[in-house]
Parts: structure tokens; C-alpha cells; sequence
């Protein structure tokens, strides 16, 4: 994520609660208040959401760059149709959930647009949206769409939520930081992430006030402690432990350590965890930057390929789990490309072909793998698996 510049006023959490700190901007983006101002409402104002800012839609709302998204849904009303979009909208955008949900949400709509244009390029000539069994009926076929998302997806979750909270009067000093890194980022699954954004959203600002402040520097040159979270009335080994070391050496720099302690996976192994390093600022320029260890690679980076795979084929089974007497069924399956291997994958395309094959392998339907990114693959790779999809 690039620098941001903050709002030289912070917003006080009621007021970012408010619909009535939005609705003017939105004024001033037709399409975007046609389609998704039930939507935005609701995720500004239903409580599963601490902060609203944390959502990007929402942030750039406030920021008034929402107009950002007319062109794309100009785009889409001229391709889909009214009613199509809509349907889109409603089908994938829930209107109450958690940040985390919501998020993706966002992706997964994206995905069904990729691939409707995908289906559009291949020659279909009648395509409607569905919810029952597929994604999208193209000419005669159910197609089901499902999409992988890109390997940083869950560091850019945790760089929204430290942005978004960054803008409010209650994180005065979350927006003294300069810099903040993520890095190490290990097995960020559903259930680590919910007690990482959980400990951003409500236990963030304290513990670095603490840090800073209660045990400042030269008083306290470096300062170090240790907890262990145990969430109440569920079993341990259910759920796990959050295991938080934090470091603080001079007057500037502080570290997290996140370790998610499960039954069954023994200290020391790969297991779930994520370090952030954060730096304050020396000046009053409201400049605040995340950064993670996904943003810069060297050479051809090694892909966790077993963790692709199963995603891979976990998406085919759901897809393939939707068979029955009817309409003919076909399978997309959307991959986000992350910049460092999109290189790669339009290098050798047959062998993304290859790789799909070896997780899913035999279909008796038409699966698409997809994948898609910018760079490299601004012409994105498809290759296909089982009995060939032709519109012709």
C-alpha cells in the first residue's frame, strides 16, 4: 500500500458512524449511489463493524475519490444491463458482517465480473445472472465462479483496519506512526485474522500508548513484555491461543510478535503468526505508510504450491457438487495474481494448465482456471480442463 496522507483532523468514532457524514459525497457519484448507497449505508452503520473507515468503499467516501468507481460501473452497466448489475450487487455484497467478510466480498464481486467478461470474450451471447446454481447462465450453461484470492489479500485487510483506524480521534497514537511493516505472515487463515483485526480494532492504541508513553524513552530505553489471550466460555484447544510478544527499543521503533497457539501443532512449527514493526514519525506531517514483505521480491519467488493446490481443487468440489439433471454445468475459477508471480504464469501458461490438472484431476464438466492480475498479465492466462465450453 502506498503512503497515505491522513486528514489533519482526525474523525471522532461516533461521527464516522453517522451516514449523514457521507451521503453528500455521494451525491456526486451517480452510479455509485444507484447501486450501492443501500449497501454503504448499512456498512456505515450496523454494528459488526467497530469502524466503518476500515472499509476501503467507505474510506474513499469520506475522502471523496469514490469517483473512482463511476467509470468501472459505467462499464459494467453498459456490459451486464441494469438489471444483471443489480442482481450482482445484491448477490455478492451483504449488508451487515464482519470487516473481514466484507472485504471479500468485494473480491468475489470482482471475480464475477472477470469472469462474465471472460465469457463474453469466448462468444457467449446471452448471459444472466443466477444465485441458485451457478453464477452466471451463458447461453444455455450454468457457469459457477469462484475465485482464489491473491496471495497478500490478508495483509491488505490488516493495512485497511491500521488505515481506517488511523483516521479516528480515538487512535491519536496509531496516527503518530510513520511507518508500520507487516512481515512473516504465516497461515493468516479465518481464524487468526479475526483475533489480529479484533486486537487492531480494540487493543491496538492502547498497547502502543503504553509502550510509548507510560514507559517512554530515556527513562526506558528498551522495554519488553509478554501476555497470552484466552477467549472466554470457549475450549482451548478449540480455538487457540493468541500469544503476543511486544519490543520497544529507543524512542521511535516497536515490535509485535502474533503467534495463534492451537492444539495439535507443536512450538516452533510453521504454525500461524505475523510480526509488525512499527516506527513513529518525527514531524506533524500526517504522512502514514504500511508496507509488507509481499511488496518486494527478488527473481522468481517460491508460491506455497500445496496450500495453491488445494484451493484449487477445493474450488473444482464445490463447483462439481452442483451437479445435476438440468442445464449443462461449467466451472470458472478466478486465481488474483500477485505481481511477483504473474511473470512467471504468462511465461508458461501451459504449465499453470498442468499444475490445475494435478489437483483436480479428471472432470466430466468444463473447468476454466483463470488467472488474472496487471503487469505481465494485463492479457490474463485461461486454460481449460474436461469437455471443452463453446459458444460458437
Amino acid at each position: 500500500m502506498a503512503l497515505t496522507m491522513l486528514p489533519e483532523a482526525p474523525v471522532g468514532l461516533s461521527e464516522a458512524r453517522s451516514w449523514a457524514l457521507y451521503e453528500g459525497g455521494l451525491a456526486k457519484t451517480p452510479l455509485a449511489r444507484k447501486y450501492l448507497e443501500e449497501m454503504l449505508r448499512s456498512w456505515v452503520e450496523q454494528s459488526g463493524v467497530p469502524n466503518p473507515l476500515v472499509l476501503p468503499w467507505v474510506r474513499a467516501l469520506y475522502d471523496g475519490m469514490l469517483s473512482f468507481l463511476e467509470p468501472h460501473l459505467e462499464d459494467l452497466e453498459t456490459t451486464l444491463g441494469d438489471s444483471n448489475l443489480a442482481s450482482l450487487v445484491d448477490d455478492l455484497l451483504r449488508k451487515t458482517g464482519p470487516a473481514l467478510d466484507l472485504r471479500k466480498d468485494v473480491s468475489a464481486l470482482y471475480g464475477e465480473v472477470v469472469a462474465f467478461r471472460g465469457l463474453r470474450g469466448m462468444g457467449a451471447k446471452s448471459i444472466q445472472k443466477m444465485t441458485s446454481r451457478g453464477d452466471w447462465h451463458a447461453d444455455g450453461v450454468d457457469v459457477s465462479v469462484k475465485t482464489i484470492l491473491d496471495i497478500d489479500h490478508n495483509y491488505q485487510q490488516i493495512e485497511d483496519s491500521l488505515e481506517g483506524n488511523a483516521y479516528l480521534e480515538e487512535f491519536p497514537t496509531l496516527r503518530r506512526m510513520r511507518r508500520i511493516q507487516l512481515r512473516k505472515g504465516r497461515g493468516l487463515d479465518n481464524e487468526l485474522m479475526s483475533k489480529v483485526l479484533r486486537l487492531l480494532d480494540h487493543g491496538l492504541e492502547r498497547l502502543l500508548a503504553f509502550l510509548l508513553d507510560d514507559f517512554g524513552y530515556p527513562d526506558w530505553h528498551y522495554f519488553s513484555l509478554e501476555g497470552l489471550r484466552v477467549p472466554e466460555a470457549v475450549p482451548v484447544d478449540e480455538h487457540g491461543r493468541l500469544s503476543l510478544k511486544a519490543m520497544r527499543h529507543g524512542n521511535r521503533s516497536i515490535l509485535l510478535v502474533l503467534e495463534d497457539i492451537r492444539a495439535g501443532e507443536p512450538p516452533g512449527s510453521d504454525g500461524h503468526g505475523l510480526e509488525m514493526d512499527f516506527e513513529k514519525s518525527d514531524d506533524d506531517s500526517h504522512a502514514f505508510s504500511t508496507n509488507n514483505d509481499l511488496n518486494a521480491w527478488w527473481g522468481m519467488p517460491e508460491i506455497d504450491q500445496k496450500r495453491l493446490g488445494k484451493k484449487i481443487a477445493g474450488k473444482a468440489e464445490e463447483i462439481m457438487s452442483k451437479k445435476r439433471e438440468g442445464s449443462p454445468l461449467a466451472g470458472w475459477i478466478n486465481i488474483e495474481t500477485h505481481p511477483s508471480l504473474q511473470q512467471g504464469i504468462a511465461a508458461r501458461p501451459e504449465a499453470l494448465r498442468q499444475f490445475a490438472s494435478e489437483w483436480i484431476g479428471e472432470t466430466d464438466i468444463p473447468l476454466l482456471v483463470h488467472a488474472f492480475g496487471g503487469f505481465e498479465l494485463a492479457k490474463p492466462v485461461t486454460c481449460s480442463l474436461g469437455p471443452p465450453l463453446d459458444f460458437s
